[in-house]
Formats: structure tokens, sequence, C-alpha cells
């Protein structure tokens, strides 16, 4: 590969599909320049920690066989939908969902969309007409809703004004505790379960009109025969449904996404049918291509057809799933240290899925803060294990958008601890970073590298950064622009082994 390969830019791409708003831009258009440069086609290709269907795409548009794993249901999910898209059938399935029965109170059925539609039943504030809201403005110390959206059959348009009193009574007579929310909270987190005090937290990020029209929901939805497609785009639809839901929305203010677990002094309380027929409708923007998907793993390594298969595994569970030597190409976009992001998935899987792979989000429920140290030595792990699947000519890519010093740092220090050796990088303001890894085939316990730390190690080989160490390489630290080249000598972290095995001083 020439000095001039080792940065391959692409473009940062805004992410579509459910909960774009939580994930980070994808490098578009690099993980196809490395796949063309670094595996063959009818190759196996790696996402290690799929996130989404750029990778998995691109890989298979070059001739290559590709592998999603995640520990994460809902990453694979919006891989899947972003690589499939929405089924003819779609609309058919969403028609079948709102006309499922929902027994009212006076033991009469009615369709599904016409209940929830009622929960939202409210004056028009210009005219005074019956109409349905499509949010509540909500003020969080006094448990009130103070304003609304109502669209209103008379007048033809929304309206918007303040509630009445009939609003706030309403409000207020529903159960916070009735079977929605415990049917919502032992979904996620059973009796005596160790993170059943901050599932409910989670859980009363939703007000009960809400929490009621969302468990209604899900429980209709299991309740249907639908075939896998359908179903994820349905899933992928509540998925959405279930984010806008939540209370961690402002009044009166844009934010991108909720920074932190807590409703703000003024919250959305949105009409939760609306938001779903609006994710329904927008299914058909998730995927711009149909992907070819294999059945299963079996299948893929069997047949060099390109094609994708998704594995719901942590990365360090992969190796025992294929053979050492199987995999040309490892593609690591790092999952980011967002402890909102991941509290909600842990929820939000819980509900979707009773699986093995939502239960294991559990212990996400009790994370307020995900830390560096912690990213780093879960990355570790992760490479360590991973490593002895690449090809005696494999590579491993790590490649993000964000010129963020410490994702830099904490993947610059995982692989080389890992057993990694650098062999190339690249990096820009612009596009984020690019390092490339070759598999030392030397680790020692724990996928260090053996002998580091120990007698004979070369000085900081494998050591933390020390007092007054910069904590990125210089090429993110200086904004210098454009760089790229072979391994570096000066532009790495502390520890950080070169490609012929020596340690590059601390800075």
């Amino acid at each position: 590969m020439g000095e001039s390969a080792w940065f391959v830019p692409g473009r940062p791409e805004v992410a579509a599909g459910p909960l774009a708003r939580y994930r980070p831009p994808t490098p578009a258009g690099a993980a196809d320049g490395y796949i063309r440069q670094l595996a063959s086609p009818g190759a196996v290709v790696l996402d290690l920690f799929c996130q989404g269907p750029t990778f998995l795409r691109e890989a298979v548009r070059a001739g290559c066989r590709a592998i999603g794993a995640s520990a994460n249901p809902i990453g694979l999910l919006i891989a899947g939908l972003g690589l499939e898209g929405a089924p003819a059938n779609l609309g058919a399935a969403f028609t079948r969902l709102a006309d499922a029965p929902k027994e009212t109170p006076t033991r009469r059925s009615i369709p599904l969309h016409r209940h929830i539609l009622s929960l939202y039943s409210s004056r028009c504030p210009a005219c005074g007409t019956e109409g349905t809201a499509e949010w509540f403005a909500w003020d969080r110390e006094a448990r009130y809703p103070y304003a609304k959206a109502v669209r209103c059959p008379r007048c033809g348009r929304t309206q918007e004004g303040p509630t009445d009193e009939s609003d706030i009574v309403t409000a207020r007579r529903l159960d916070r505790k009735g079977f929605a929310y415990y049917f919502a909270l032992d979904r996620v987190a059973p009796l005596r379960q160790a993170h059943r005090a901050r599932a409910g937290e989670l859980v009363d990020f939703y007000t009960p009109r809400n929490l009621s029209a969302l468990v209604d929901i899900l429980i209709r939805l299991e309740g249907l025969e639908l075939e896998r497609p359908a179903r994820a785009a349905l899933q992928g639809a509540l998925l959405e449904t279930m984010d806008r839901a939540s209370s961690l929305d402002p009044h009166g203010e844009e934010r991108p996404r909720p920074r932190l677990l807590r409703p703000p002094a003024r919250f959305l309380e949105r009409n939760v049918w609306y938001v779903l027929e609006e994710a329904v409708a927008r299914a058909s923007e998730w995927a711009p291509e149909t992907v070819r998907r294999a059945p299963g793993l079996k299948e893929l390594l069997s047949d060099p057809t390109p094609a994708y298969t998704l594995l719901p595994l942590p990365a360090r569970e992969v190796a025992r799933h294929l053979a050492p030597g199987t995999v040309s190409l490892i593609l690591a976009d790092p999952p980011r240290p967002d402890g909102v992001f991941w509290a909600l998935c842990a929820l939000w899987a819980g509900w979707l899925w009773e699986s093995p792979a939502s239960q294991a989000m559990r212990p996400l429920l009790g994370r307020r803060r995900l830390e560096w140290d912690r990213h780093q030595e879960a990355f570790q792990t992760a490479l360590s294990a991973v490593g002895p699947l690449l090809a005696p000519d494999g590579h491993l890519v790590i490649l993000f958008t964000e010129p963020d010093e410490n994702l830099v740092a904490s993947a610059c220090q995982a692989a080389s601890a890992a057993g990694y050796d650098l062999v190339g990088w690249g990096a820009s303001t612009e596009v984020g970073c690019r390092l490339v890894w070759r598999w030392a085939r030397r680790g020692g316990p724990g996928g260090r590298p053996s002998g580091a730390g120990g007698a004979g190690a070369s000085p900081g080989a494998g050591a933390s950064p020390g007092a007054g160490a910069s904590p990125a390489p210089t090429f993110i630290r200086g904004r210098c622009g454009v760089r790229s080249g072979p391994a570096p000598r000066l532009a790495l972290p502390p520890g950080l082994r070169s490609p012929d095995g020596c340690c590059c001083s601390p800075w």
C-alpha cells in the first residue's frame, strides 16, 4: 500500500434512519477505499462495532462478504434497516397494527389507533371544536400541561394556544403507576433485578399517557404474525417513536439531542400515534439501495457471493464463531462513551426484545457516565479477542469522523496494548482520523505485548501517559490540516509501538 494511500478521507455523512440524532457522522467512502486496497473480492470484512449500514454496504459493494457484530441490538436493527429499507408490505403491516383491537374500560373493542388518538383529544384553542392534540407542553415542576397544538377539523389546520381546564384534569387523572408503568418496568428490569430502581427512573421519562400508548403498541405488535422485514421496519419506526415520545425534548427551543437524563423545565409530550405514523412514512428513506443479506453466518462463509449478515454478539465473543485467519479486514468505528445514549438503548432494547442480547444491556441502565479509561479497557479487550481472526496479510482499520483527543488516545493505547502494530495513519480536522494496524501475534495475558512493562521491555511500551503527557497525537492537537503517511515516531501517544517494535518517547 503506497504512502499516499494510508489516508482515505471519504466524507462525513450525517446519520440517517432511527435515532440518527444520537449517532456520530459516518466516514462514508473511507471504508470503500480501504476495502479495495486491503481486501480481495470474496474476502470477509468484519465491522467490529456495527452501529449503522455504511461499512457493510461499502464492503458488499466492493465484492466482499461482510459481518456486522455488536452487543447492542439497537445498532444491528438500525444497520439492517439501512441495508434493506422498508419492505413493500410495510403499509399493510402498519394497517394491521392500527386496526388491532383494543378493549376499552366498557369492554367494547375499538381499533388501536382510534383508542390512542382519543387519549390526546382536546378542544381547539382557536374555535373550541373537539380535535386531536399533536403535542402538549408541560411544566416539569408544576406537573401540568400549559400549552398545546391541536389538529382542528373545523379550522382545517393545527392551532396552537394555552391548555384549558379539561386538558389539565385529564392529564392529572391518568394513573402514573398503572399497568403500563409496571409492564414497561418489568420488561426491562424484573423484580429483584439489580438495576430496577434505575430502570424506574428511565421509565418515568414518559408521561402516563405516552407510556400507555407505547405499551399498547408493543403488545399488539408482538401479537401480529409478520415476516421479519416488516416486523423489523415497524420496530425501527417504534424505536424512533420511543425516542421522540419521551419527556427529554424541550418546548420552545431546539436541541439536537438529549445530553442529560433529566427532563427540561418545560418539555414536550408528543402524540405517540402521530409520531409513529411519521416514522413509518419516512421508512422509505432509510436505505438508498437494497443489499443482499445472507440467512446466517454459516451461509455467508460457505458462499463467496457478496452479502452481509449480522451477529448480535459483543466483540469479545465474535472469535468463538469464526476460525482463525478468516477475516481479511476489520473495520472499527469505536462506540463513544455516551452514558445517555447507552442507558436509553438498554431501556428500548428491553422493551423491543426479550432476548439474551437485550438482557445483557441491563448493566448499562445504571451507568450515568461512561469514563474514558473504561472505554480504553473495553476497546483493548475487544481488539485482543479478534486479532487472531485476521489473515496473515490482514489489517485493522480504526476510523472515525470526530477529531476528538480522548477518542484518538483511547484507540491508539487500546490497539497497541492489544498487540497491534501501527503501519500507517492519516487525519484531518474536517474528516477525522484513520489508523491502519497489523496484528503482531505476540500478545501476552490480556492482549498486552509480551514483556510490556517487564524486564527487557522498551521504555514506555504499553504504558499509560505519564504526568504532563499529551493525551492525543500532535496532528489532532495542533489542528494542522491533513497529514498522512507511514507510522510516525512523533505523532503517537506515549507507549505506542512503531512498526519496527521500537517505542515512541513520551512528549
